[in-house]
């Protein structure tokens, strides 16, 4: 089973995101987020629609893995 199945809305965009900006090793609000997956997907996504997908990322993905460099909110 998809990890992806039961996950909030945004979730698989925001871990892809976040997985980028790790390897650029940049950090960015919210805010930027939401305007580079909504210009990426072609629509437009509230910034603060990201706090769920964010939890889901660092609870489910980041912790369990100890992916330190892509932990949201630490």
């Amino acid at each position: 089973m998809s990890i992806w199945k039961d996950a909030p809305k945004n979730s698989r965009a925001v871990f892809e995101y976040l997985k980028l900006l790790a390897k650029r090793m940049r950090v960015e609000t919210y805010g930027e987020i939401a305007v580079a997956i909504g210009n990426e997907e072609g629509r437009k996504i509230a910034a603060v629609s990201l706090k769920s997908p964010l939890g889901f990322v660092r609870d489910n993905i980041c912790r369990p893995e100890a992916y330190l460099g892509l932990m949201p909110l630490r």
